[in-house]
């Protein structure tokens, strides 16, 4: 593995065991998913997040666990995003989810070709 690949996983991961853990037990994040219309999925979210991250984790021990995590990273932040631009936000709004979706692409499409 390249140290780009390592440093961007374990950033990715970092920040999904962060952001996860903040989804289940933030109010602002509450406050987040009620104002998409979407808070009965807020536990499930969090749940994935911290999932992501340990996956990306446990993708330095065993690879292909790093490729689903990136992947499925990688669609939920896609599907954040369109759900900013369903809610009209701001370019600065969907940065971090846009970001974090073409770093899990690319860590997934790296991964795959490493296998």
């Amino acid at each position: 593995m390249n140290t780009l690949y390592q440093g961007l996983s374990l950033l990715t991961a970092f920040s999904f065991l962060y952001y996860g853990i903040a989804c289940l037990t933030s109010g602002a994040m509450k406050a987040e998913f009620e104002r998409f219309g979407v808070e009965k999925l807020r536990v499930v979210v969090g749940v994935l997040e911290v999932m992501g991250g340990i996956g990306l984790l446990a993708g330095f021990v065993v690879p292909i666990l790093g490729l689903m995590a990136a992947t499925g990273i990688c669609l939920l932040m896609f599907i954040v995003v369109i759900q900013r631009i369903q809610q009209s936000d701001t370019l600065f709004q969907m940065a971090q989810a846009g970001c974090f979706a073409f770093v899990s692409l690319w860590l997934a499409v790296y991964g795959y070709l490493q296998l």
